[in-house]
């Protein structure tokens, strides 16, 4: 509900983006660095993600 809320101007928040296929986690990347505060942070390969 936050990224409704037209008072918070920035959500400080990491995302850890997964998987195998580097040119859709650098997409999901830039997705979330599209949040004014948030940041997709490279997480590696799917299978860190126990």
């Amino acid at each position: 509900m936050l990224l409704k809320d037209p008072d918070v101007t920035s959500i400080d928040t990491d995302a850890f983006v997964l998987g195998d296929d580097r040119d859709a986690t650098g997409l999901v990347q830039e997705i979330a660095g599209a949040i004014p505060g948030a940041r997709g942070i490279s997480g590696g390969r799917l299978r860190n993600a126990h």
